[in-house]
């Protein structure tokens, strides 16, 4: 299924007259010169763009923003870093720098960096965590005393909190250790990660989800009572608590404490936060109402703000013991990378035609023989019914294009885990096509575009996992992901298969005469244990490292992931190493379009991710995917893109993008409406696992993928698909 995130994820009706109006030209208050300078340390990251609008927020707060990327933070000297002229530094921490802690030579150097910062009174030091799921009460702190310990905390080792006895009254200034505000602290930090903004009540849907008021909040009683304890100094951001009750339910977003230790300001949040407008969407947690998504980069830059007043006004002396009352100007407002959003795609999009505009995703199980022993006259009515259902609903809803999960390495890849079912799903494809195409003759309909659907790595599993594997920068390896640019992945799970395949397509028993337009690369890795994306920080094994070494003709070659990482930043050459990668993506890229052309002629060539990603890898394989003439296809969970059309338009990358629509969001006929939203703001919609139409409505775990529509309805949902442009 295309949502089943392989990572630590947890899992306000559309409205057309909701839309913000439209905006001519990029007009906003610029911030005032100032001497507040902020770095971020991006642990994981390559691409300012992929953050700018949480640096565009940052800067309108007041701050003056370097950026650094992990390349940088790799190949620069810690005296050219110069960490000490910052007033602030953000560390984004990024699950591989976690599990590289204690034994990477790139953690280490970046460890060091913060420990100097850490030293600095009167600094403020932001650590924004990824999203951590963990059983209550559990102490994931211990986990990272590595990053509180040199802010002059103890940190307990027990296996979970206990909740501490406070008493109201000045610590004990000769045991910092065991003071009222250590415990206090490290119980609601506990609290704040271990509850991540995907498990908060939400009153909103995302581009997933529906709404869900069953999460779990942060704030209870025991959380209330520390809070209110006059000796902590610590605030839960943004104070500012004047939002909607759908915004009010997702906070807070951040956590402020002064640290008496060293006298200095500690911020932790989520590098959720960070996607609230940027290019890779959360769509476990964004909403997909953008009035909703602007009022909580509202609240984000009240939180940015409000942090710098406190940073300001707490000192030693003068410590905050109550909730403060900051109000930020009326003139400093939403930067414009946040305030676009919602703007029609006409605004930045190409006038041609979008080579695909109404897309199913879809498969053809239902089609295949019932299994002989279960076969009854019943189930054989039933699914000649629903199958003529689907093929109707295809007809009816004038679909362009159909995105079919053939998965082709699934039986024909040299480790095919289905070879032996090959012949049950030739059948199934044949009866298809062969209903199809008999239902378009007699509906004098032209034939959508069938698109072959390749999920890369389903045969990736126990005993045929990957050698070698993927290895990131941190030395972290990935057992059941294959390295990025192993040439011998992309010919036995991709061009192999399709050629195999294209031969028994050439038979008419399976074809019925109807010609394949293109193909769909899933690059989402289903049941990863490991990872469900090539991640910025791989490209570190041994298959990559050794091309870039003899390409450069360089003599030395080690093997271990850490000599890798040691390698390059002693010779400066990590910048120069990623561009190497980047652009052997982008020579795969063009292999694999030449290959596609060469196999089915002027063929549509997609990719589905659950959101844009924008590292090394992806970057160089839209490169290679795309020409002018004939963008590149994106399929994701994107519930924005005109505003990160730039993106692509800044490296010249032709791209058309098609946003997802849940069945299970149409419920009645008022539903429909979210049909134009999403092509009011997208080249193209595809609807996710339209198969599931025909399908009894039961209520597990595909519940999310089918209509809660009654059928009596499904005509007319369809006709309605039919007659938008």
């Amino acid at each position: 299924m295309k949502y089943a995130i392989a990572t630590v994820w947890m899992a306000i009706l559309l409205t057309t007259n909701l839309m913000p109006e439209k905006r001519s030209s990029p007009v906003q208050k610029k911030p005032e010169p100032s001497s507040m300078n902020l770095v971020i340390i991006d642990t994981a990251g390559q691409d300012k763009f992929a953050i700018k609008p949480f640096i565009d927020i940052l800067e309108t707060a007041g701050w003056n923003v370097t950026y650094r990327p992990i390349e940088q933070l790799m190949d620069m000297s810690l005296t050219h870093l110069n960490i000490n002229r910052y007033q602030a530094a953000f560390f984004l921490l990024s699950i591989e720098f976690l599990k590289g802690m204690g034994r990477s030579p790139v953690a280490a150097k970046i460890m060091t960096m913060y420990h100097t910062f850490c030293k600095k009174p009167n600094a403020i030091i932001g650590l924004f965590f990824p999203p951590l799921i963990v059983p209550s009460n559990t102490n994931i702190i211990s986990g990272f005393a590595p990053l509180f310990t040199p802010l002059g905390l103890e940190i307990t080792q027990q296996k979970k909190l206990e909740f501490p006895i406070l008493l109201n009254q000045e610590p004990d200034e000769k045991n910092t250790q065991s003071t009222t505000n250590n415990k206090a602290f490290t119980y609601i930090a506990n609290s704040f990660l271990s509850q991540p903004l995907e498990s908060r009540p939400r009153m909103y849907e995302t581009t997933l989800n529906p709404a869900n008021t069953h999460g779990h909040a942060f704030y209870t009683k025991e959380i209330e009572s520390l809070l209110k304890n006059a000796h902590i100094h610590l605030h839960m951001l943004p104070l500012n608590k004047n939002y909607s009750p759908a915004v009010q339910n997702t906070l807070p977003y951040g956590l402020y404490w002064f640290n008496p230790h060293i006298n200095n300001h500690l911020f932790i949040s989520y590098t959720t936060i960070l996607s609230l407008s940027s290019i890779s969407e959360n769509f476990h947690f964004c909403p997909i109402d953008y009035l909703i998504r602007k009022e909580m980069n509202l609240a984000l830059l009240h939180m940015i703000w409000e942090l710098t007043q406190l940073a300001k006004t707490t000192t030693p002396s003068n410590k905050q013991t109550s909730i403060p009352h900051i109000i930020m100007p009326q003139d400093i407002t939403l930067p414009w990378s946040s305030s676009r959003i919602g703007e029609d795609l006409a605004l930045t999009a190409p006038q041609d035609t979008p080579s695909t505009r109404k897309i199913a995703w879809m498969e053809t199980t239902i089609f295949e023989p019932l299994n002989q022993e279960k076969e009854t006259p019943e189930s054989k009515a039933q699914q000649e019914h629903q199958q003529n259902l689907l093929i109707q609903s295809i007809i009816d809803a004038g679909l362009d294009t159909l995105w079919i999960s053939i998965t082709p390495n699934i039986y024909y890849s040299p480790i095919a885990r289905h070879k032996h079912k090959k012949h049950i799903f030739l059948q199934g494809l044949g009866t298809f096509t062969q209903k199809l195409i008999s239902a378009c003759a007699e509906h004098k309909k032209t034939t959508p575009n069938v698109l072959v659907g390749f999920e890369i790595a389903n045969n990736i599993y126990e005993p045929n996992l990957p050698l070698p594997c993927a290895v990131d920068l941190y030395g972290n390896s990935y057992k059941d992901v294959p390295p990025a640019l192993d040439r011998m992945f992309w010919k036995n799970e991709v061009k192999t298969p399709l050629v195999q395949f294209l031969k028994d397509w050439s038979n008419d028993d399976v074809s019925h005469g109807i010609k394949l337009a293109g193909v769909v690369l899933d690059l989402e890795m289903y049941g990863r244990k490991t990872s469900n994306e090539f991640t910025t920080c791989m490209g570190f094994d041994r298959l990559s490292f050794t091309r870039y070494l003899n390409t450069r003709q360089l003599t030395y070659k080690p093997i271990p992931a850490h000599e890798k990482s040691s390698m390059l930043m002693e010779q400066k050459r990590t910048h120069q190493y990623f561009d190497f990668l980047e652009e052997d993506a982008k020579k795969l890229g063009l292999e694999l379009h030449t290959f596609f052309n060469k196999h089915i002629p002027h063929a549509i060539i997609a990719c589905y991710l659950p959101s844009i990603l924008i590292n090394w890898f992806y970057k160089g394989l839209y490169m290679g995917l795309s020409t002018p003439k004939k963008p590149l296809q994106l399929y994701t969970f994107n519930a924005e893109f005109v505003s990160h059309q730039e993106w692509f338009d800044q490296h010249n990358l032709a791209v058309e993008h098609a946003s997802v629509l849940m069945l299970s969001k149409i419920k009645d006929q008022q539903d429909f409406g979210k049909i134009n939203h999403i092509l009011k703001h997208h080249h193209g919609i595809w609807f996710n696992r339209f198969s599931r139409l025909p399908e009894a409505k039961i209520n597990d775990w595909g519940a999310i993928e089918r209509p809660l529509l009654d059928y009596a309805y499904y005509q007319l949902f369809c006709n309605y698909i039919h007659n938008i442009v």
